[in-house]
Parts: C-alpha cells; structure tokens; sequence
C-alpha cells in the first residue's frame, strides 16, 4: 500500500501519470497471474450439463442439431449456408434441422431472412 501512495506523490509532483498507470498495470498482471479458476467456474461444465439437458428433453433430435444450436449462440446473424460450413451439412440438411430446433421451440427467427437473426431461446 506504501508503493501506491509512492506513486501518486510522484505522479502529482511530476504532473503526469504514467507511473502511476504503469504501476496499477503491473498490479492488475500480478493478480490474473496469481489467479486460479475454481472447479465450479468451468465453463465448460456448465455447456455440459446443459447439453446433457437438452438431450434429455429432446432425445428426438440428432446430435448435429445440437451443434447447430450451439453456432446459432454463437453467431446469431448466420444463414443456412453459413451454419452448413460450419458443422459440415448441405444447406437442404441444415434448413431440415433448422426447422426441427423451430418446432421444438429452442430457436425463433427475428426479423427478415434476409436482415434478420436466429434467437436461440434457451433459458
């Protein structure tokens, strides 16, 4: 705490501040350094169980809907041809799955197909 107050009498008497936001900068390093995620904070974790979930309530549909469901969160403004070089499906397979994520109720379109988004509507 000393170092902080060090800096700012220096940064005031010198009538600038880099110092100063090179000693805040170095600060903020040394806390992500010293950081460690916690077991619970995994991200992926939480994709998991909700992946999990949504096979459970949706058995009827295949895996690669899902994975279509996981590009639509990702990047809502996609099309179909899009989505189709992502997951690697023709852009008849990708429309078919699309409209078997709309009729299950997990994705509704917003807007224009031409302007408009895919809202995954996942709570």
């Amino acid at each position: 705490m000393q170092d902080y107050y060090n800096v700012i009498s220096k940064c005031d008497a010198a009538g600038e501040s880099t110092s100063f936001v090179e000693f805040m900068l170095k600060c903020l390093l040394e806390a992500m350094e010293s950081y460690e995620p916690q077991e619970n904070e995994e991200p992926d974790g939480l994709h998991d169980k909700l992946h999990d979930k949504l096979h459970d309530n949706f058995p009827q549909l295949p895996e690669k809907a899902f994975e279509i469901l996981e590009v639509l969160s990702a990047h809502p403004s996609y099309n179909a041809e899009d989505i189709g070089e992502q997951v690697s499906l023709s852009l008849r397979q990708v429309k078919t799955h699309l409209n078997s994520l709309k009729k299950a109720g997990l994705i509704v379109r917003v807007g224009s197909n031409k302007t408009g988004y895919w809202k995954v509507t996942i709570e």
